[in-house]
């Protein structure tokens, strides 16, 4: 990724009115009751054991993470963008759920963690920000343990173009 592109991303997401918009843009009444049905059948179909751990990549404020909270799952959720970690460790702690949820900053395209630290990884929504989508997938790809799952959604087929 040229140094330019990543310069452009990284400037866009330290920005929270960013943020703020998208938590306008995506979490309407209609888009919560999705979510909600969406993560009750993923639950169902991994069904944890006790201690699965699930990392959730570019949390952004941490909705995401705390269904996942909520449904049994320990959850890592981290971001790049300070702002977007900011958000996530309020939204957090105001739902009573930092026993469950460990936020932390990292960059997709070079995560800190081991391989195969993780028994689940979410990235949802994220990759059409990624200008290097390629290396992004490698890296979620590296952090799953063998027979765990990488959940990779986005909007629609153009935005990873």
């Amino acid at each position: 990724m040229s140094e330019s592109k990543s310069k452009l991303v990284e400037n866009l997401l330290a920005k929270p009115e960013k943020h703020r918009q998208w938590e306008s843009d995506y979490r309407t009444e209609e888009n919560e009751r999705f979510y909600e049905r969406a993560f009750d059948y993923l639950a169902g179909v991994l069904s944890p054991p006790a201690g699965a751990t699930f990392l959730d990549v570019g949390c952004g404020k941490c909705a995401h993470s705390v269904r996942l909270a909520r449904r049994g799952f320990r959850v890592r959720a981290v971001d790049f963008s300070e702002s977007a970690l900011g958000m996530a460790r309020e939204y957090v702690r105001a739902e009573g759920l930092d026993d469950k949820i460990e936020v932390g900053r990292e960059n997709i395209l070079e995560f800190s963690f081991p391989d195969e630290s993780f028994d689940y990884v979410l990235c949802w929504g994220v990759l059409m920000h990624i200008p290097d989508v390629e290396r992004a997938v490698s890296e979620l790809a590296r952090v799953v343990k063998p027979g765990g799952f990488l959940v990779v959604s986005e909007g629609n087929m153009s935005s990873l173009e």
